[in-house]
């Protein structure tokens, strides 16, 4: 399976489109809620700094 964001690639037929893909990234809101954030990131969990950052 070959995965791309163009449109064609040269010597290769598109056999299924599968529909949109959307994501979003937070690259750093404040030093220390970063830290924080990342320790909660490895017991899992809503991150809930970054969920009122991407609200915004």
């Amino acid at each position: 399976m070959i995965l791309t964001t163009a449109d064609d690639i040269p010597g290769k037929r598109r056999v299924k489109t599968l529909g949109l893909v959307k994501g979003n990234t937070i690259r750093a809101t404040h030093l220390g809620h970063d830290i924080m954030a990342s320790l909660r990131n490895l017991v899992g969990g809503e991150v809930t700094d970054y969920t009122k950052v991407m609200a915004e």
